[in-house]
């Protein structure tokens, strides 16, 4: 009778070769998920301020906030929140938030100098001045919304600033 199966050296050889081989997908995997990340979040966020300047246009002032702090204040955030400020104290109550988007896991989002704590467009969608970027960030992969005056953005990568984070 011819007995069928492998040796242990057999085994141990296709072990390791098989951990060289996920070792070397995980180096070249993890910098490409980061990069996805970071793009799914960009166009996620470019998506939700187009929104809020073409919303601004026909209903009125919208604002973009801080989903983990509110309007009072923009720090490095995972969530962002967008409404219409009905009562026009400058916040967003519950009832007046319209969409929110979360960040992918392991990817943050900061406001780099727009005035105040938010941000809002105006009836004709414009910011009145309120220019600067989002820089949204994953690993040291990132992308940044760039934003003139008058609400119009593009997007672009971030270079070194997320590895400086």
């Amino acid at each position: 009778m011819k007995k069928t199966g492998f040796t242990l050296l057999e085994c141990l050889t296709a072990l390791s070769t098989l951990s060289v081989l996920a070792m070397i997908a995980h180096n070249i995997g993890l910098p490409m998920i980061q990069e996805y990340r970071v793009i799914a979040a960009t166009n996620s966020v470019a998506g939700l301020i187009r929104e809020a300047r073409a919303n601004a246009m026909t209903d009125g002032n919208r604002l973009i906030c801080d989903g983990e702090r509110g309007c009072s204040s923009f720090k490095r955030t995972t969530i962002l929140i967008e409404g219409r400020d009905t009562n026009m104290n400058n916040a967003l109550e519950k009832s007046e938030i319209h969409h929110h988007v979360k960040l992918p896991s392991d990817t943050w989002l900061e406001w780099k100098r727009f005035r105040g704590t938010h941000l809002r467009y105006r009836n004709r969608g414009a910011t009145r001045f309120q220019n600067g970027h989002f820089l949204i960030c994953s690993g040291n992969k990132g992308r940044k919304i760039i934003m003139n005056w008058i609400g119009r953005t593009r997007i672009e990568k971030a270079g070194t600033e997320c590895h400086t984070i």
